[in-house]
């Protein structure tokens, strides 16, 4: 048997094949291009939901800023709804050192917040000295209304007293 040499032929591809290789590789770079697209995509959105996050614990931290406020708000509003009522009993006791004379003495001492009144108990050395600290009580204007009762003497000889005050509310302040 003789072996021939002979060109050699090109085989034809079937039209099919290189339809179906050149479609393969579009689609796969169609899909690669995909991938790092969507990749992209998806850390973009990873940033943007973090963002939002961040803004959703500040709204949140805010909302909680907002109760602590409206807290500390009522707080305030009630202690300067307290401080408005209150009275500095402290000013009387420098009134009456300032108006009494040196011979009264007084024992005992309440205070009536509902009326504002002062009921002072004492002695003094006569009912001489007992007038005159009446008359500068009565002409006080912090004084409003000036009581005298429970008046007797002791066995010392000293005049003892009561003596029932309504002040003007300014003295408290």
């Amino acid at each position: 048997m003789a072996i021939e040499i002979g060109l050699k032929r090109r085989v034809k591809t079937p039209v099919w094949s290189i339809i179906l290789g050149s479609s393969s590789l579009i689609l796969i770079l169609i899909l690669i291009g995909s991938y790092f697209y969507l990749n992209s995509a998806v850390k973009r959105m990873a940033l943007e939901i973090q963002k939002r996050e961040q803004l959703l614990k500040v709204g949140s931290s805010e909302r909680a800023l907002q109760n602590n406020l409206k807290l500390i708000e009522s707080r305030i509003e009630s202690f300067a709804d307290l401080l408005s009522k209150h009275y500095n009993v402290g000013n009387i006791f420098v009134f009456l050192e300032n108006v009494c004379l040196p011979k009264v003495q007084f024992s005992d001492f309440k205070f009536d917040f509902d009326q504002e009144r002062v009921v002072l108990s004492g002695e003094t050395d006569n009912f001489m000295m007992l007038e005159q600290q009446l008359d500068i009580l009565r002409q006080e204007p912090l004084v409003k209304e000036v009581n005298l009762s429970d008046i007797s003497t002791n066995e010392k000889g000293k005049v003892n007293f009561t003596f029932s005050l309504v002040f003007d509310p300014k003295i408290f302040k």
